[in-house]
C-alpha cells in the first residue's frame, strides 16, 4: 500500500498528458558503465522515442559523477557536443517547452550554447533568417553575458540587457524556455530562470528584448536534429548540464512548475517553484490516500475482534 502511496504521489506533480508531450529527454545521471571522469559518447533518450544523442564536435563531454548539487552532469571545455540520431519533427511556427539544468561558464568572448534545433549543426552566422536553426545562447560580447533566445543571426529574443546573465555565471540553475505558435517571436517566446519570469525574483529588474526584426519574425523550424552543448555550433558551450528535457507544447504555469520543482529538488537548486497540481492528479492522489485509509481501518477493526 505505500508503494500505492508514492505512485500516487508521483502522478500529483507529473500528470500522464504532461508525460505524453515529452519528445526528448536527456539526463546524466542514467549513464550507464561510465565513470566520473570518462568521455560520454551517447546519451539514451528517456522520453521513450529512442532518439540516442551521439557525440559531436570534437568529442562527447566528460561524466562528473558530483556535477551539480550531488547529481550527475556533463562537462563541456571545449567543442565537445552532441547531436541526436533523428529528426524531432517540429516544422515550421510550432510549441515547445525546452527545460535544463545548467551550470554555465561565460566565456571571455563569443557565445556560449547549452542547446539548440537545426537540420544540421552550422554556425549561427550561417543562418541569417528566422529559420532553420534555434539556439538558447548567452552571448559574452555582451557586457558581462547576455541570454538570447535565438533564431538566426541578430534575430534574437533577449532577456535584459548585456549583463542579464552575468550575476547567474558559474550558478546551478534550472532555465526553461517556451515558444508559442501564432505570433512574432517576441511575444510568443519566454524566460524563466528557477521558476522566475522576467521581473521576478533573481530576474527581478530584467525584462524581454529583441535584435533586428524578432519582433515581427515568425518562428520556420525545418524539422531538424536536437544539438547539446556544440557539436560544431562555434563557441561552444562552457559548463556543465546535468539535463535536458523537451515537449511539444507550451507547458502551462502548473506543469511547468511541476517540472522544475522536480528538477530542483534532484540538483538542490532553490528558486520559485511552489505548484499547484492538476486536477487529474489530485485526484489520483485522493484515490490513493482513501485507500491507505481503508487498509489501515480494517487492520485496525480486525485488532478489536
Amino acid at each position: 500500500m505505500r508503494f500505492l502511496w508514492l505512485l500516487c504521489a508521483f502522478f500529483y506533480l507529473l500528470s500522464p498528458s504532461l508525460l505524453a508531450s515529452l519528445i526528448l529527454h536527456y539526463d546524466a545521471s542514467s549513464l550507464n558503465g561510465v565513470n566520473d571522469g570518462q568521455v560520454v559518447n551517447s546519451l539514451v533518450d528517456l522520453s521513450g522515442n529512442n532518439n540516442i544523442a551521439n557525440a559531436a564536435g570534437s568529442s562527447g563531454g566528460v561524466l562528473r559523477s558530483n556535477g551539480i548539487g550531488g547529481a550527475a552532469a556533463i562537462e563541456f571545455i571545449g567543442s565537445q557536443g552532441y547531436l541526436s540520431s533523428g529528426n524531432l519533427g517540429l516544422t515550421g511556427d510550432v510549441d515547445f517547452t525546452m527545460v535544463g539544468v545548467f551550470n554555465m561558464n561565460i566565456p571571455v568572448n563569443g557565445f556560449s550554447h547549452p542547446y539548440g534545433i537545426s537540420p544540421i549543426p552550422v554556425p549561427v552566422s550561417e543562418a541569417a533568417q528566422a529559420n532553420h536553426i534555434v539556439v538558447v545562447e548567452v552571448q559574452a560580447n555582451q557586457g558581462a553575458g547576455r541570454l538570447d533566445f535565438a533564431t538566426g543571426f541578430s534575430h534574437d529574443v533577449t532577456l535584459g540587457n548585456g549583463s542579464s546573465f552575468g550575476p547567474l555565471n558559474n550558478q546551478s540553475i534550472v532555465l526553461t524556455l517556451t515558444h508559442q505558435s501564432g505570433g512574432p517571436l517576441l511575444s510568443t517566446v519566454d524566460f524563466f530562470i528557477n521558476g522566475d519570469a522576467p521581473g521576478e525574483g533573481i530576474l527581478a529588474g530584467q525584462s524581454k528584448g529583441f535584435t533586428s526584426s524578432a519582433n515581427a519574425d515568425i518562428l520556420n523550424l525545418d524539422n531538424g536534429q536536437f544539438f547539446l552543448g556544440g557539436g560544431g555550433i562555434s563557441s561552444s558551450f562552457q559548463g556543465l548540464i546535468g539535463e535536458v528535457q523537451l515537449y511539444d507544447e507550451v507547458l502551462s504555469e502548473n506543469e511547468r512548475k511541476n517540472v522544475e520543482s522536480l528538477l530542483s529538488q534532484k540538483y538542490n537548486i532553490d528558486g520559485n517553484f511552489t505548484t499547484v497540481p492538476e486536477p487529474s492528479s489530485l485526484l489520483l492522489l485522493l484515490f490513493g490516500g482513501l485507500i491507505l485509509f481503508s487498509q489501515r481501518r480494517f487492520h485496525f477493526s480486525g485488532s478489536k475482534f
